[in-house]
């Protein structure tokens, strides 16, 4: 029986065994996965050149070294409060983004307040720096985010559109 594709953050390390792989617990599975990379994200380079990346996970350490010098023009990067910030940062800026788009973080407030133990999954830095009297704060969260883009790509704008409202973007290149 083949395995749904999971949304999960799973420890590393798991081995192909032929068409299919032993998990820890002793059981074999035709799925394969590795932490965060399981996760689909593209690279779009439009005919003008335009590279745009779609980030559908959460950032780790390790991928400002594998994703060094992917220098998009537009990232639209997975946020939530579980990851670390400067993590994030310090992946944009390996990356060489111009312009970061957060996305997946649009139901946060909502979630915290309707189900309190969510919280438990941030680390406790984020859990003393943004939960206040058992509340997220997110816009906090966000300027925290922002503050820690610029600080480590002074380039990068940092850029949050209002939800369901269409935008067009453009990129220029003029002689100097």
């Amino acid at each position: 029986m083949a395995s749904q594709f999971l949304h999960t953050e799973s420890p590393r390390g798991y081995r192909p065994s032929g068409k299919d792989f032993v998990k820890p617990d002793g059981t074999r599975d035709e799925m394969m996965w590795f932490g965060n990379m399981e996760l689909v994200n593209y690279l779009i380079t439009t005919n003008d050149g335009t590279r745009i990346l779609v980030w559908a996970g959460m950032t780790s350490p390790d991928q400002k070294h594998c994703f060094a010098d992917l220098h998009p023009d537009l990232a639209l990067m997975h946020v939530s409060p579980k990851q670390d910030f400067a993590e994030f940062a310090a992946l944009t800026a390996a990356m060489g983004t111009k312009v970061i788009i957060p996305h997946h973080y649009d139901c946060t407030e909502k979630l915290f307040e309707a189900i309190l133990e969510a919280m438990n999954n941030m680390s406790e830095a984020n859990r003393k720096a943004f939960v206040h009297d058992g509340k997220f704060s997110f816009p906090e969260y966000m300027r925290a985010l922002e503050t820690a883009c610029r600080a480590q790509n002074p380039g990068a704008a940092l850029v949050m559109p209002e939800h369901h409202r269409w935008y067009r973007f453009g990129f220029c290149c003029a002689a100097e």
